[in-house]
């Protein structure tokens, strides 16, 4: 039980750390609601919005909103 909140609380951080990364500039913000989406990749998406090139997650973000 200890390791699944652990776990949460990792989550939950990353998540964090996501947001405010979306928060500080306008072309991420622009494509808050699919980069903030719960998507089922979790902590690896949540680290990938983190540490990836603002371009790279803007490209990304307008191919999903294209389909």
């Amino acid at each position: 039980m200890a390791n699944r909140h652990k776990r949460a609380q990792q989550t939950a951080n990353l998540r964090e750390q996501a947001q405010r990364r979306v928060d500080s500039g306008q072309r991420l913000k622009q494509h808050e609601a699919t980069i903030m989406y719960d998507w089922r990749e979790g902590d690896e998406h949540w680290t990938w919005v983190i540490t990836a090139s603002v371009q790279e997650i803007v490209d990304w973000a307008e191919t999903v909103e294209k389909d």
